[in-house]
């Protein structure tokens, strides 16, 4: 259990196993013929709740839902020290869970607003990744099942390393090869000092690919 303010939402915020999170496409779009989905990430319902167990008790926190219009809202308090504090969002039935399902939407998006699983939105991924038909649904490919997954893992080893973090994303702001060698020069004691980290390197080489390759097709 963790009691001052800024512990609390350090330990919210913390990232996920990347084994727990789970896949799913969206905004599907074809290209020639071939479907293809952007991969978005999320956690259940129970992975929230046991954040907030674990970071605080389950007398520290509390949820409460109402109907908005077609919507349903989740009003979302935690305690800290004496005080509470809430944040609220919203979510519409969905087709398998219906009110169920907004109920446990709304509660996740509600959490996002206090650091639980908001990392998930920001994975480092712009692509469209490889899918295919079944009937009325479109799913992903294998070979794009494991490059989500990469992405999930690379994501997880660079939340250990802040200061590569950002040097990754300044290197994906570049606009040509060459600034982003001089970037790299530049910064040659941060690339040097995860030398000896092999899965660290591995995503930071992995990351530096992915830009170099997109800048090629922007040629």
């Amino acid at each position: 259990m963790t009691s001052d303010a800024e512990g609390v939402l350090t330990a919210l915020r913390a990232r996920f196993a990347p084994n727990t999170v789970h896949l799913m496409g969206g905004y599907p779009r074809d290209r020639d013929g071939t479907p293809y989905m952007k991969p978005l990430f999320y956690i259940d319902r129970q992975h929230v709740i046991d954040r907030l167990d674990e970071v605080l008790t389950p007398l520290d926190w509390t949820d409460e839902y109402h109907d908005a219009g077609t919507a349903t809202v989740c009003k979302l308090s935690i305690r800290i020290g004496d005080t509470w504090y809430s944040k609220s969002d919203s979510s519409g039935d969905t087709e398998i869970g219906g009110e169920k399902g907004a109920a446990t939407g709304a509660l996740k998006r509600a959490a996002s607003k206090w650091g639980i699983g908001l990392y998930l939105y920001k994975v480092d991924n712009d692509d469209y990744l490889h899918a295919y038909h079944i009937g009325k649904n479109t799913v992903f490919t294998n070979e794009s099942k494991e490059f989500a997954s990469q992405l999930l893992w690379d994501d997880w080893f660079l939340g250990q390393a802040p200061e590569v973090r950002v040097l990754l994303s300044l290197c994906k702001g570049c606009t040509s090869s060459e600034s982003m060698g001089k970037l790299l020069e530049g910064n040659a004691e941060i690339v040097k000092g995860i030398s000896g980290n092999e899965n660290l390197m591995s995503v930071f080489k992995r990351a530096l690919q992915r830009y170099k390759d997109a800048l090629k097709e922007g040629e």
